[in-house]
């Protein structure tokens, strides 16, 4: 959650920053400037998802057999004040 909230804060600061020097790209037309940030974008967010595949773990299936330790019914381990929440 810290990490969470304070890239929101660092993109909040540095965004306009950087939207700036992207805005004064010289170029042919109205529209030169702006296919600059989906190039960025791109450059970020494609290194991160396939770095994606190694850094998130798998998951684990859970087996019928440890579910009838809780008398076979899947709602008891349902979180309801969370689900509700």
């Amino acid at each position: 959650m810290t990490i969470y909230g304070a890239s929101g804060a660092v993109a909040s600061a540095t965004g306009l920053v950087i939207s700036g020097f992207i805005g004064e790209i010289q170029g042919e037309g109205q529209g030169k400037a702006w296919r600059w940030f989906f190039r960025i974008a791109a450059g970020l967010i494609l290194p991160v998802a396939l770095g994606s595949f190694w850094i998130i773990p798998e998951t684990i299936p859970v087996e019928s057999a440890e579910l009838e330790g809780l008398g076979g019914k899947k709602w008891k381990r349902l979180d309801l004040i969370g689900s509700i929440l």
